[in-house]
């Protein structure tokens, strides 16, 4: 009999239990589906902060259904780690540099071809034309391109003056670990000059490079130099565009399916808004960057009109290295090179 009562007693407690946890599922918000995004860029940036901006948008917008779970300062990895979390589902998308993702859309590197914009107004006129069908690449990849963010133009910076592309002889040249651009600007430039000496490294080993003089030539923006503090340990900047860089927003489409139509709307438009911003503003980064090496004691240098044009057919003969490889569509370059000769009013 006690026995019996006993366990009538026990599931009237487990009655009420399970009531009282269906009264509280009911009183309490589903918690929200979070996107987790990682990026290189370091907390308290500019970048994080408008990204979390974005979130607080998203979140309002969904009624807290959706939100965004941020992984700054590269916690998750380089490029490629980042990718192959992705794959497995422990990210859902990140912040990539072009040359990241040319193996998965080669057409994104395009405007990083070397000695291809001159100025600021070019890039921003050929982007409107340019964007939207190299971020559509990515969608027979199953990732959702959300948007391109400038990061200013790179440029050579070295210990001592480098006004000629002669004067790269004897010097030691950072070169980035992997990325085939590089390797093709590199090999232009040893058949330009000799005695260069070529040190592949990751962007991680760069500073100590710098530091110890393993590496005294680099190329990088102005926001990069200081944000990476490679300026403490250069003397000179040669004035001439190198190449534009920049970053991909990118997401996977299978998360975002996961969101409700509506939701994933309002979600996408959010980080559109969010990538936009940044990418105008780090125009006047750049040049905030550009005076704050100077006051830092960087020279400027220029080059004499000749060593312009040598520079620039530097450029060319990369480019066709390129081409010639198979490491961007030749029709895509012709495309583009047509648009800026028609932008600058030149023939071709």
């Amino acid at each position: 009999m006690g026995t019996r009562r006993w366990r009538e007693e026990g599931w009237r407690r487990l009655r009420a239990l399970a009531a009282g946890m269906l009264l509280g599922l009911a009183a309490t918000p589903a918690a929200a589906l979070e996107l987790k995004l990682a990026t290189l860029a370091p907390e308290g940036s500019s970048w994080m902060a408008r990204l979390r901006q974005a979130d607080a948008e998203i979140r309002e917008a969904t009624g807290g259904r959706v939100g965004l779970r941020l992984f700054g300062g590269g916690v998750m990895g380089d490029d490629v780690s980042v990718l192959r979390k992705m794959r497995i589902g422990q990210l859902h998308g990140g912040i990539f540099t072009a040359g990241s993702l040319a193996a998965l859309s080669p057409e994104l590197e395009l405007y990083s071809l070397p000695f291809l914009f001159r100025s600021h107004a070019e890039v921003a006129r050929v982007r409107a034309r340019f964007d939207g069908e190299l971020l559509g690449g990515l969608a027979a990849h199953g990732l959702e391109g959300i948007g391109i963010a400038g990061g200013g133009f790179a440029y050579v910076m070295s210990r001592e003056p480098v006004r000629a592309v002669a004067d790269l002889e004897g010097r030691k040249v950072w070169m980035p670990a992997g990325d085939p651009l590089a390797g093709a600007v590199m090999k232009a430039v040893l058949a330009a000059t000799s005695g260069i000496t070529v040190v592949p490294l990751p962007l991680g080993d760069v500073y100590a490079a710098l530091q110890t003089g393993l590496v005294d030539t680099v190329a990088t923006s102005a926001i990069g130099a200081i944000v990476l503090r490679w300026n403490a340990a250069v003397r000179y900047l040669t004035d001439v565009p190198l190449l534009y860089v920049y970053a991909v927003l990118v997401v996977d489409r299978k998360a975002l399916a996961r969101i409700a139509a509506a939701d994933r709307g309002r979600v996408v438009e959010a980080l559109r808004r969010a990538f936009a911003d940044i990418d105008r503003g780090n125009v006047e980064e750049e040049a905030r960057a550009r005076e704050a090496l100077r006051a830092q004691g960087v020279s400027f240098v220029t080059p004499e009109p000749e060593e312009l044009r040598r520079w620039r057919e530097l450029g060319r003969t990369a480019r066709a290295l390129l081409i010639r490889t198979g490491g961007v569509d030749p029709a895509r370059v012709a495309h583009l090179e047509q648009a800026l000769a028609e932008l600058r009013g030149e023939g071709r």
